[in-house]
């Protein structure tokens, strides 16, 4: 069971961010820094209600912030857990599971809150989940947006409310790597955050750029070589390519290690260049 630090905040419809309770491990320092984040989950529009949410970020060097946010009596409830980025990658990358494992104790106050328990998360899902997840209505919406960001894109889907289960089923679908690489919302009321995957009420055109594709462009999103593999794995109860599937390099990972090479072939030219000049000089 892994012990994670916890806090639960209230937004007020002013702006102001008000502490309701924190776990002992949860470090002071890192209190003004999460007050920007949970304004930055954006102004409420009006008639919107807000159930349920989950979002994910990068939060300092070495932590990731998993939020569930929801509508209190008096404004809009934060309950955040503080993981590091490590126990984040054991858990899967998973946000949704995450959440779903650590109830918001929302009756707590002051500093007796104590340390949430994480108890230990599957990493990877089974070819039957994914095959449940595909035969959904959304199935086809999922395998676009699953490649869309395979690709180096970004989603955006506009719901008057929180489309959990939309996101959770994506993350599925997710390479671990990329899970690890890409941050989700299943509901907020702005992209300040710069979301990679997130469900607004509305569109503003200035926190969306070219990057983020509709949900009719996703749908649509030319089939790649990853989701037509991922509908086989699942089609044929084939454990191993999904597993190969699902552990397999990032976008940025390849990117990175053709640096690497780049730079690795360029040094050895160098070193050749210069081993031959110090040869001549010594004939």
């Amino acid at each position: 069971m892994l012990l994670v630090p916890q806090a639960l905040l209230l937004l007020e419809s002013n702006g102001s961010a008000r502490w309701l309770a924190w776990s002992a491990e949860f470090d002071e320092a890192w209190r003004p820094a999460l007050e920007d984040l949970v304004r930055a989950f954006g102004e409420r529009p009006a008639g919107v209600t807000c159930p349920e949410a989950i979002f994910a970020q990068p939060f300092g060097d070495d932590r990731v912030i998993v939020c569930r946010v929801c509508d209190q009596a008096n404004g809009l409830g934060f309950h955040t857990l503080a993981l590091t980025t490590a126990d984040y990658a054991a858990a899967g990358a998973h946000p949704f599971a995450i959440a779903a494992a650590v109830p918001a104790l929302w009756e707590a106050r002051g500093s007796s809150l104590p340390a949430a328990s994480l108890p230990p998360l599957e990493r990877l899902p089974t070819t039957s989940e994914i095959g449940d997840i595909l035969r959904r209505p959304e199935g086809p919406l999922l395998l676009g947006t699953v490649q869309a960001l395979v690709d180096g894109n970004r989603g955006a889907w506009v719901r008057p409310e929180p489309a959990g289960e939309l996101l959770a089923g994506l993350w599925h679908l997710l390479p671990l790597r990329c899970r690890q690489e890409l941050w989700p919302a299943s509901f907020a009321f702005s992209n300040k955050l710069q979301f990679h995957a997130v469900v607004v009420p509305q569109v503003r055109a200035e926190e969306f750029d070219f990057r983020y594709l509709s949900e009719a462009q996703l749908e649509n999103y030319p089939e790649g070589a990853y989701e037509a593999r991922l509908q086989s794995a699942a089609e044929h109860g084939d454990e191993g390519l999904l597993a190969k599937l699902l552990l397999r390099r990032s976008h940025s990972d390849t990117l990175r290690l053709g640096f690497w090479l780049l730079a690795g072939m360029l040094a050895l030219s160098i070193l050749a260049g210069a081993i031959k000049v110090l040869q001549n000089l010594q004939r």
